[in-house]
C-alpha cells in the first residue's frame, strides 16, 4: 500500500491516484472529502497488508515496544550486508572509459558539495544528513564513509 511521509498530502487527487495512508492526521480521509468507492479500495490494500504479514495473530510488540526498540541491529553480520547492499546499488549511468580511474594517469580530482565529506548525524529527530533524511525514518550512522575519505583511502591504497 501507499503511505504519505509526515505532512506530505495536499489533496485528494492524491488519493484518487493510488494514496492508501496519510501521516500525521487526516486532510484527504475525512469524511466528506472522498468518495466510498476509492475508500474502501483503500482499505483493502491496508488491510491486505496487515493480513500478509499475519499482524492479526501475532502483533509485532505489545506498546511501548521497549524490548523490541531496544535490540542491537548492528551486528556485524548485519552490517557487512549493508555494506554489500550499499555496494551493489551503486549504478553507473554512463562511462564513456574514463573510470574506472587509472591511478597512474590521475593524480588529482575535485570532490564537491557539502556532503564531500559529510558525517551522519546521530540526532534521530533532527534535520537528518545526506545519507539517511531527518525525522522518524532517519537511522543513525555513526560509520560512514564520506565520499572523500572513500577516495582517499583508495588512493593511499593505490599509492
Amino acid at each position: 500500500f501507499v503511505m504519505t511521509d509526515w505532512g506530505a498530502t495536499h489533496s485528494v487527487g492524491a488519493a484518487k491516484r493510488g494514496l492508501d495512508m496519510e501521516q500525521p492526521s487526516p486532510v484527504v480521509f475525512r469524511p466528506g472529502t472522498f468518495d466510498m468507492p476509492h475508500l474502501r479500495d483503500a482499505a483493502r490494500r491496508v488491510l491486505a497488508a496487515t493480513f500478509h504479514v499475519r499482524l492479526d495473530e501475532q502483533p509485532s510488540c505489545k506498546l511501548p515496544c521497549a524490548a523490541n526498540r531496544s535490540t542491537n541491529q548492528r551486528t556485524a553480520a548485519h552490517l557487512e550486508l549493508a555494506t554489500r547492499s550499499a555496494a551493489s546499488g551503486v549504478v553507473l549511468l554512463q562511462n564513456n572509459g574514463v573510470l574506472p580511474l587509472d591511478p597512474q594517469r590521475v593524480k588529482t580530482i575535485a570532490i564537491l558539495g557539502a556532503a564531500a565529506s559529510a558525517s551522519d548525524t546521530m540526532n534521530t529527530w533532527g534535520p537528518g544528513s545526506p545519507y539517511s533524511g531527518g525525522g522518524s525514518g532517519h537511522v543513525p550512522a555513526p560509520d560512514v564513509v564520506s565520499p572523500k575519505k572513500g577516495i582517499m583511502d583508495r588512493a593511499r591504497k593505490a599509492g
